[in-house]
C-alpha cells in the first residue's frame, strides 16, 4: 500500500515539476519573477509611451484631415 502513495506522490511531483519549469522560462521573460524592479524606470517607460502614442494619433489625425 505504500509503494502505491509513493508512486502517486512522485506522478503527481513529476507532472508539477514538469509544468513549473515549462511556465518559468516565459514568466521570466516578461519579467514576472523579478522582485527588484524600479517603479521609477516603469513610470519614465509608461509615460515616454504615452507620449509616443499621443504623437502617433496626432500624426495620424493630420494625415486624416488632409
Amino acid at each position: 500500500m505504500k509503494d502505491h502513495l509513493w508512486i502517486f506522490v512522485a506522478i503527481i511531483g513529476g507532472f508539477t515539476g514538469f509544468l513549473l519549469g515549462y511556465s518559468t522560462p516565459p514568466m521570466m521573460e516578461v519579467g514576472l519573477s523579478q522582485a527588484s524592479i524600479e517603479a521609477s524606470s516603469d513610470e519614465q517607460s509608461a509615460s515616454s509611451e504615452d507620449e509616443d502614442l499621443a504623437r502617433y494619433y496626432e500624426e495620424l489625425q493630420k494625415l486624416k484631415d488632409e
